[in-house]
Order: structure tokens, then C-alpha cells, then sequence
């Protein structure tokens, strides 16, 4: 219904079906077709046509200005929507968990606010997935499967840990160790002398 409220307007603008087709790149017979149908939408006659020229009927004078008006609107809509995209500005709720967020998101963040510093990023570090929608989060980043529900998830990654002691622990654990088998091994050298004694003393029985 827009185009077709273009191309009447721009028929109008040009004074004939023609010269609006020109300047649409199409052709005669669609701009004719396109305010046909805006009439029959209607239920009302919008063009007065003759071989020479076309005339705006009464209704259609006061259409023509809101269709002007809604057309602007629809215009300064895309135009704002799309500077949106190239500067994004306005503010971004995040979530992350600690970990990642500390030794990732951080410091990409600080390169993403200096390509766009209209951009305000609220971040929160929690050890859990948060309710997207009741927690008014725009992003969340986690570690985890998602349980099946409607919101869209893309994974980033895989991450893998690895258990790393301390090094006095290591040491510590080290030496006890050492120490069980140094007890384990006096332990079994004093059975194994009993045991012999024992024997010797039945065989001499």
C-alpha cells in the first residue's frame, strides 16, 4: 500500500503517468495499475483522467497531504533506522560470567566503545544464565547449554580448563606421598620379616 501511495503522489508531482514512470524506473502501465488498485483500496476516485492531462479529485486533494505526511514519516523512519546501523548509539545491557567476562568481554568492550563512543554498555558479571526478558538483559554470554526456550543463542566458542596447583601444594602433596610409600614400604618389609620368622619357628617345631 506505501508504493502505491508513491506512485499516486509522484503522478500527481509529475502531471502524468508517464513522466512519474520515468522517474520511478518503471513503466506506464504499473503506475496506472498502482493508483487503480489505491482506488479500489479506497472505494473512491483519486485521479480525474482525459487523453491530455489528470486532475485531483475533491477527496483526493486531502489525501494527497497525508499520504505527503505519511510518506515523510515512512522516509525519515529508514533514514534514522539506518544510521542506526552505521553509528550505533544508546544504551546496551550485558551479562557475562565472571571468568570470560574478566579475560574477554572486558577488553573487547574497551576496543568496541572506542570505534563507538555513543554507545553506553552496561555490564553485569553473575555466575548463573539470567531471565533475558525479566531481567531486561539485551546479551548474555555463558558457559554453558542453553535450556530449550525461545531465545536466539550463537555459539562463540569452546572453552577448556585445566587444574593447575599451586606449586608449595604440588611440593606439599609430593612429600606426603613419598612419605605413604616410605611407611607403606617399612610396614611391608617388617610382615614379610615376621612372616619368615614364624615359618622358621614351625619347620623347627
Amino acid at each position: 500500500m506505501l508504493q502505491n501511495m508513491r506512485v499516486f503522489s509522484r503522478v500527481v508531482e509529475a502531471g502524468s503517468f508517464t513522466a512519474a514512470a520515468q522517474h520511478l524506473n518503471t513503466t506506464t502501465a504499473y503506475a496506472s495499475r498502482a493508483v487503480s488498485d489505491l482506488e479500489a483500496h479506497l472505494r473512491t476516485r483519486l485521479l480525474n483522467r482525459t487523453t491530455r492531462r489528470i486532475a485531483l479529485t475533491e477527496a483526493s486533494e486531502r489525501y494527497l497531504q497525508r499520504c505527503e505526511q505519511i510518506l515523510a514519516y515512512v522516509d525519515q523512519a529508514e533514514a534514522e533506522a539506518g544510521d542506526a546501523h552505521a553509528r550505533p548509539s544508546g544504551k546496551l545491557k550485558m551479562h557475562t560470567m565472571a571468568g570470560i567476562g574478566q579475560h574477554y568481554i572486558v577488553p573487547m568492550i574497551s576496543s568496541y566503545q572506542k570505534l563507538h563512543p555513543s554507545v553506553q554498555i552496561d555490564l553485569t558479571f553473575a555466575q548463573r544464565v539470567p531471565d533475558l526478558l525479566d531481567e531486561g538483559f539485551d546479551v548474555s554470554i555463558v558457559l554453558t547449554e542453553l535450556p530449550d526456550s525461545g531465545l536466539v543463542s550463537q555459539r562463540l566458542g569452546t572453552a577448556f580448563s585445566i587444574a593447575w596447583p599451586a606449586r608449595r601444594l604440588l611440593i606439599f602433596r609430593s612429600t606426603a606421598c613419598l612419605m605413604s610409600c616410605q611407611i607403606w614400604c617399612g610396614i611391608r618389609a617388617c610382615l614379610q620379616l615376621h612372616y619368615a620368622r614364624v615359618s622358621s619357628e614351625q619347620m623347627d617345631l
